[in-house]
């Protein structure tokens, strides 16, 4: 049996060594515009064997902790941005096979799964932030930031969502 994940004072599991930490600390570095924990959260470019796709991923990733800082000075409260965390749902492996093959023999990927988390807007509205996550050689989990890029998001969206991990406020 897994130890349980550190968890912070929301009592959400935080960190990379599980799936459901990676996805809780990459929507809290949206809630909280902290480009650093996002960056921290983010399959770093160099894990992908192809130049060009280092290169897309490193600019994407630029330009979303550029814009953070900015949006950190000046902070605004639009109701579609995401208020809190509610519910935290267990990973699941996608059921699809397909990007877990290629993940696992082309990038060296140990597992590829997604985790739902349950968030509230600042408008009032409940909504779902559905994250692919991947486990890497060293077993720390990360985020992909992939799925909005590709064929990928298809899949995720068909997903039927998981059951719910730990607690719900």
């Amino acid at each position: 049996m897994q130890k349980p994940a550190p968890v912070t004072k929301d009592s959400f599991p935080r960190g990379t060594k599980l799936p459901e930490g990676v996805a809780c600390d990459y929507v809290r570095a949206i809630i909280q515009r902290d480009a650093k924990l996002l960056t921290d959260t983010y399959l770093p470019p160099q894990v992908y064997n192809e130049s060009r796709v280092q290169k897309n991923v490193a600019l994407v990733l630029k330009i979303i902790t550029e814009r953070m800082a900015r949006e950190a000075k000046h902070p605004v409260s639009s109701p579609k941005l995401i208020k809190e965390i509610l519910k935290v749902n267990s990973a699941r492996s996608l059921s699809r096979n397909g990007m877990k093959i290629f993940g696992s023999e082309l990038i060296g990927f140990r597992d590829i799964r997604f985790v739902d988390v349950q968030v509230l807007l600042h408008g009032g509205k409940k909504r779902i932030s559905r994250t692919l996550v991947v486990q890497l050689a060293d077993l720390s989990w990360r985020v992909d930031l992939r799925p909005s890029m590709s064929e990928l998001q298809v899949w995720l969206n068909e997903e039927k969502p998981s059951i719910p991990y730990g607690p719900e406020k």
